[in-house]
């Protein structure tokens, strides 16, 4: 069987509860609650330079494109990623685009 996606996206999603008050009307702090999150994928390297504009209408030269089966809304621009193939680490940097249109999912790192 051949896979489409041979590679494995991780980075750390952060959700912080809200603070609270106690029964003494002192408040709480909210808790930092880190998770990290998996995703196949695969990553085809930028070997001639390209470029993509981002959202603020700046050309970025990416270094790679990855493609997914979904993109979560906790990936967002500015992430830092992490993409692995079987034990070794192929990628590491900040998501420049999320693109997100009906079956069409892409990374720009």
């Amino acid at each position: 069987m051949i896979r489409k996606r041979v590679h494995t996206l991780k980075y750390t999603e952060i959700v912080e509860t809200n603070p609270y008050q106690d029964e003494n009307g002192d408040w709480i702090t909210g808790e930092t609650i880190e998770k990290v999150i998996e995703l196949n994928c695969r990553a085809d390297v930028n070997n001639g330079g390209r470029t993509i504009k981002n959202n603020d209408n700046k050309d970025y030269v990416f270094s790679f494109a990855l493609f997914l089966d979904r993109i979560p809304d906790s990936l967002k621009r500015g992430t830092k990623i992490e993409v692995f193939n079987k034990n070794k680490r192929v990628v590491v940097g900040e998501v420049i685009l999320p693109f997100d249109y009906q079956a069409h999912h892409q990374l720009w790192v």
